[in-house]
């Protein structure tokens, strides 16, 4: 007696599930990106060239996920084994981007991090210039910190020299454009580290987001390979009678 072939309705429901977890994973990899152009933009200290590049990928990504989604539940409406077989290579596909982009931003991570000191160093250097201003004072505000490693480095600035005794306003975390140094109100501690560890969460988080849309789309490829085979035992056994 031959066994009857496992109805694919059950599964096709697991695809439509999955596929809408798609289309939300495409719409977070897209917000990640927007919000990692915008962070680096914000602290202006980071090479735009590699938070373009990144969000970019992203973009790329999540616009491949959510086109992908639209093949495997049409796949899975019509049992049409050819559209989830493009199904399955565009997620392939994604699989390897994500893995390559993952890859990239943690090889890269340690060089970017190290390129924010010097560029912080630059931005006191040239702080009477408005734009560079306006960074380092919105970073110290924001952080509540001083200087770079600590508020002794603005003694070595040219605004330093010219304002002999006195920090930025920011320094001492209020809107007036100096603070005395000899005031213990202003922030003891550097903004580099911070700075590091906001440059380091952005992209780790980025990262995260990454593999576990990966991981999501093992299990995608998974059902869809065992939908095609379903199908085919389907057919296979229509044919039969």
């Amino acid at each position: 007696m031959n066994k009857q072939p496992t109805d694919p309705k059950y599964l096709r429901w697991s695809m439509y599930f999955f596929n809408s977890l798609y289309f939300f994973v495409s719409v977070t990899i897209w917000t990640l990106a927007i919000w990692t152009v915008y962070s680096m933009r914000y602290l202006a200290i980071v090479d735009e060239h590699y938070s373009y590049f990144v969000a970019i990928s992203m973009a790329t990504i999540g616009t491949f996920i959510l086109a992908a989604s639209v093949f495997a539940c049409c796949g899975a409406f019509w049992e049409n084994k050819a559209v989830l077989y493009v199904f399955i290579g565009i997620m392939w596909l994604i699989l390897i981007l994500e893995i390559a982009l993952s890859i990239w931003i943690f090889y890269n991570l340690e060089s970017i991090k190290r390129s924010v000191r010097p560029m912080m160093f630059d931005l006191l250097d040239t702080y009477e210039d408005t734009q560079g201003s306006m960074v380092i004072d919105k970073i110290q505000y924001n952080f509540e910190c001083c200087g770079v490693d600590s508020h002794l480095d603005w003694i070595h600035t040219h605004w330093g020299q010219e304002n002999l005794g006195l920090l930025p306003g920011s320094c001492c975390h209020n809107m007036f454009r100096t603070c005395n140094i000899s005031s213990s109100t202003f922030a003891q501690t550097g903004c580099y580290e911070y700075v590091r560890n906001y440059v380091d969460f952005t992209y780790s988080v980025d990262m995260t987001v990454l593999l576990f849309a990966g991981f999501a789309q093992i299990i995608g490829i998974s059902l869809s390979y065992t939908l095609t085979r379903l199908i085919r035992e389907y057919e296979v056994a229509a044919d039969e009678k």
